[in-house]
């Protein structure tokens, strides 16, 4: 890629993570109190779960701060977290 290119591709992806963190809000902040009431004794064993769950929680930070526009995506996204999850965990 030439720097032309380049200087097309980072307003775009400036601009998706604006709008990540514009959607998701504090989820990295609040997603810490919920992996230390989920998981007291730390997650050695469970780090696909933890992954998975994070992500799920992002997810669900992003819905609730979605339009109507956004949210079916969003739930499809949820969906598809918590089926790796599952398939993780067989």
């Amino acid at each position: 890629m030439d720097s032309t290119e380049w200087e097309n591709v980072v307003p775009q992806l400036t601009e998706k993570v604006n709008q990540y963190a514009r959607s998701s809000g504090n989820s990295n902040v609040e997603a810490v109190k919920v992996f230390k009431i989920l998981f007291p004794a730390g997650i050695a064993g469970k780090e696909q779960d933890a992954f998975s769950m994070k992500k799920i929680v992002d997810v669900m930070f992003q819905i609730a701060n979605s339009t109507p526009e956004t949210a079916n995506t969003l739930w499809k996204e949820l969906c598809a977290y918590a089926l790796t999850g599952l398939k993780a965990s067989e």
